[in-house]
């Protein structure tokens, strides 16, 4: 795998630990390794991020992996806590791109909102064009099956 870039990548976890896996493996290939993946889980979820740290772990130790509970059914209370996270990396110098593709979509509205009022540098949103993918893991989904989508931030290109 590539250099390490100065980039924390945050992602809510919805029901699938493959989409939140899909979404790190297509920010490594289209950006770069992240310095911190930060995962925010509902208590439903929690354990689906505990095998997501785990496989990233496993994958590349030298990934720093952060799990925050969010409230799912709570959009302003989980906005507040992905924001503050947001912004504690970027007083720091790090950048920061939140992927709203894994999240349950309270979450990923929450995600949305806090990467904008944040002001974090990636909006981003893998969406896969090829249905019968769903499910599958990022290496065995063909190109052309996968759009991964800025929708929002301060990136410079």
């Amino acid at each position: 795998m590539g250099n390490m870039d100065n980039w924390h990548l945050m992602l809510p976890v919805g029901s699938s630990p493959q989409a939140v896996l899909n979404c790190i493996f297509t920010f490594i290939t289209y950006y770069s390794i992240p310095r911190k993946v930060v995962l925010f889980p509902s208590p439903l979820t929690y354990q689906i991020a505990v095998k997501v740290a785990r496989v990233i772990r496993k994958i590349n130790p030298e990934i720093g992996v952060e799990t925050h509970q969010i409230e799912e059914a709570n959009i302003n209370s989980a906005s507040a806590k992905i924001s503050e996270k947001i912004l504690d990396a970027k007083k720091i110098g790090l950048r920061v791109a939140v992927d709203v593709t894994p999240g349950r979509k309270t979450m990923s509205l929450a995600a949305y909102r806090a990467a904008q009022q944040a002001g974090a540098d990636l909006t981003l949103y893998l969406h896969l064009t090829c249905p019968e993918y769903q499910g599958e893991v990022y290496p065995n989904i063909p190109k052309h099956c996968i759009k991964y989508l800025e929708i929002g931030g301060q990136h410079e290109a």
